[in-house]
């Protein structure tokens, strides 16, 4: 499991460095949303569903948890910005963004207890299809482009994953070695992708260096603020390293197609912070772990 979260990570910020260093990785971009639908399908397929109580109660203790520490800081920190602005529309976009689809996988990686996890992130995306769409479209709905909103939500969200839901049978068929190659595969696909927006916003950003630094505040510091204050308050007072990988853990790439699509690459900056910031967040607490129990 290890190699296969390692491997997932190594595409991810491989992926966006790749693309922003190939001249023409902008023209694997029309990839973008079909390669997070495979993403998110088989990701969702793969988990299934704890019905006992603890495992209920711990999930929806740490999905209010989430909202409360990861997503309303985010969204509020974003309209106090303006929705007017490149940077508050892709703050508030992260924060209206669900948890992060490979959360399970990362506690597994890092030797937490999967069962918890994987109940909060189907918890997440079941209520997730309907919240982050509501939220977008009330917040941003006014700003006239609905149209490449509602696709990216609908072709990088809500399509996927209730694909994901109703095949589960058929994807969990699937061998676990394969079900991680394919989701690695589309991720450094779409990062390819993503890799060429970091540039563009990056090419922007030193026209007004106080902006990238701005992005990496918050891509850094909400990964921080949420992983800590689940770490100081975790649900029942136990499972540490799973509260904080859910709390410190966003959709980053969702929030960053939709933000790209609609707003531009300097929209998509905060979240294509995040992604470097959750690597980050994913190999510290693996490596604090293995201290622990050497």
């Amino acid at each position: 499991m290890r190699v296969a979260v390692t491997a997932i990570a190594v595409a991810t910020v491989g992926g966006l460095l790749l693309g922003a260093a190939i001249p023409n990785a902008e023209q694997v971009r029309p990839l973008a949303l079909p390669m997070l639908f495979v993403q998110t399908a088989v990701a969702v397929g793969a988990l299934s569903e704890d019905k006992s109580s603890s495992t209920r109660r711990w999930a929806w203790d740490m999905f209010l948890r989430h909202h409360l520490f990861a997503s309303l800081p985010l969204m509020a920190l974003g309209l106090s910005m303006g929705l007017d602005t490149s940077w508050g529309v892709g703050t508030f976009l992260l924060g209206a963004a669900p948890t992060a689809i490979a959360l399970p996988s990362n506690v597994a990686a890092c030797g937490g207890q999967v069962r918890p996890a994987v109940q909060f992130t189907l918890l997440g995306y079941g209520v997730g299809v309907i919240l982050t769409p509501a939220l977008v479209l009330l917040a941003l709905g006014a700003s006239g482009r609905v149209g490449p909103m509602v696709t990216a939500l609908l072709v990088g969200l809500i399509a996927p994953a209730l694909l994901g839901v109703v095949a589960r049978p058929w994807l969990q068929q699937i061998p676990r070695g394969l079900s991680f190659t394919i989701v690695a595969a589309s991720v450094l696909v779409l990062m390819l992708g993503m890799g060429s927006d970091l540039r563009d916003a990056i090419t922007l950003g030193l026209e007004r260096p106080a902006l990238l630094g701005m992005a990496a505040a918050i891509g850094f510091g909400r990964v921080a603020w949420g992983a800590s204050l689940a770490l100081r308050f975790p649900p029942q007072g136990k499972l540490r390293l799973e509260a904080v990988l859910a709390g410190g853990g966003k959709n980053a790439v969702l929030a960053a197609v939709i933000a790209n699509a609609s707003f531009g690459p300097l929209a998509a900056l905060p979240a294509l912070v995040s992604l470097f910031a959750e690597i980050t967040l994913l190999f510290t607490v693996s490596a604090l772990r293995r201290r622990l129990h050497a």
